[in-house]
């Protein structure tokens, strides 16, 4: 594949890759990202309407913070809007994505994307609005998701496929117009505390699976003092702000850009 920004070092050395507008990738070849960087940081950038990924991450100890990245995905299937493998310790904060959906046939389209190996991430504070499959995690693990709100205009999935280590859940926010499922082998959901979740099917669920991913029971999620439901999610698109319950949440608090910008060509 290829990359309309591709930098890359062999340690981190506080290199980053910040401010960039990158859009209306993969004209020519549809496996092309908008950014891919190696032990870069990656900062305040925004990506949209590409063939395939928006920001390709890997390394270990970098932040990927404050970017903004929505319509990817157009072509192919199996990438996200923002995707590691083979990294440690990395961070995936103050993030927002936007309508990466899923369709018949192409359901790898994902938001955030820990793929091969990826140990210890952080992933807090994100945003992620219209996205079917806001979190994946595949043959990885030993991750913290925290404070994130991620909202589905249909079903939600939330999966870890061939875990190696444990994740743990704390303080999300999950909300889909559908089923919200999450999928993971059992037991590798280390600790799941004081998350909120909505669906207006009313159906919440864990999917559990054996060593070759099949899944072989469901049942309810556990909804208790910790784990609660709430009200419908709102996002207003026109000024952003979402309203959770009673609490407003403006994205521009995050730090992600203020786009869509207009580009003349």
């Amino acid at each position: 594949g290829a990359g309309a920004v591709n930098f890359g070092v062999k340690e981190r050395d506080g290199s980053k890759v910040c401010d960039l507008l990158v859009h209306d990738v993969g004209i020519y070849h549809s496996s092309a990202l908008g950014i891919v960087t190696s032990n870069f940081d990656v900062c305040h950038n925004e990506v949209h309407h590409t063939s395939y990924g928006g920001i390709l991450a890997s390394g270990h100890g970098i932040f990927v913070e404050k970017n903004y990245v929505h319509h990817v995905m157009n072509v192919l299937n199996d990438g996200a809007a923002f995707y590691t493998s083979m990294s440690k310790n990395g961070t995936f904060r103050n993030n927002l994505v936007y309508g990466v959906r899923p369709i018949k046939g192409h359901h790898l389209r994902i938001a955030f994307y820990l793929d091969e190996l990826s140990d210890g991430w952080l992933v807090e504070n994100n945003v992620a609005v219209d996205c079917g499959f806001p979190l994946h995690k595949h043959m990885g693990g030993n991750h913290l998701v925290r404070n994130n709100i991620f909202t589905s205009e249909r079903d939600m999935l939330i999966d870890q496929l061939a875990g190696k280590w444990h994740c743990h859940y704390e303080n999300n926010v999950f909300s889909a117009a559908g089923k919200i499922t999450f999928r993971t082998p059992e037991g590798f959901i280390e600790t799941f505390e004081n998350n909120r979740y909505h669906s207006a099917s009313g159906e919440i669920v864990h999917s559990v699976l054996d060593a070759e991913n099949k899944i072989i029971g469901e049942k309810n999620l556990e909804v208790n003092a910790s784990n609660t439901f709430i009200d419908e999610v709102r996002f207003s698109a026109e000024n952003r702000v979402f309203t959770v319950g009673e609490k407003m949440i403006d994205l521009r608090d995050i730090g992600v850009r203020e786009g869509p910008h207009t580009v003349s060509s």
